[in-house]
């Protein structure tokens, strides 16, 4: 769906690939992809359901309520804005690689690969969009960097006045990298670790 353009759909489609570059859809059906869907650079306020999995590529947001099955990706320096992580991310594992996850309020989810968990594959970093953001993982067990992190480095993007929290217990295994300053800039970005932290 590109810039300006309109895609109306009154039935349920098949598709190998939807991507989502800027256009608008219409109508009261539904194109489900088999494969994959693409946002690049929008926001998709529609339901996406289906086996496909779901790869942000720039700036994507997502606001419906997302029931596809595939994992979601976000990588390339790209930002998925999400309002609640678990109703606008389909049921599938959310894998970062040198992206951003950018919300408000809790994000709490296990480390891994199985379907509703989150997974570091390269370098990895969230940012607070409107509010404070406070993340936790494994239910707020202690967390070792390079098991459960890959020992990637954490990134921060510009949050405005506000900050992104990380509850958990923390073993650094070594000295560690944090990126300030991503796609928005590096003015006033807030981190805070409130676990015990040890090298």
């Amino acid at each position: 769906l590109e810039p300006g353009g309109t895609l109306t759909a009154n039935d349920s489609v098949a598709a190998d690939t939807l991507a989502f570059l800027g256009g608008a859809m219409a109508g009261t059906g539904n194109v489900v992809p088999t494969s994959q869907y693409i946002v690049k650079n929008t926001a998709v306020a529609r339901d996406l359901g289906g086996s496909a999995e779901l790869i942000v590529s720039g700036s994507g947001e997502l606001s419906g309520t997302n029931t596809y099955a595939g994992k979601t990706s976000v990588s390339g320096g790209g930002t998925l804005t999400v309002a609640d992580l678990d109703q606008n991310v389909g049921a599938g594992h959310l894998e970062v690689d040198n992206g951003y996850i950018a919300s408000s309020g809790t994000i709490a989810r296990n480390i891994g690969t199985a379907d509703g968990q989150i997974a570091f594959a390269g370098n990895f970093g969230f940012t607070a969009d409107g509010a404070d953001l406070t993340v936790t993982f494994n239910g707020g067990a202690p967390l070792e960097w390079n098991t459960h992190f890959g020992g990637h480095t954490l990134l921060l993007d510009q949050l405005g006045s506000h900050t992104v929290e990380i509850t958990n217990d923390i073993d650094f295994q070594g000295s560690r990298s944090f990126n300030f300053g991503g796609p928005r800039g590096t003015a006033d970005v807030g981190l805070i670790l409130s676990g015990n932290l040890t090298a």
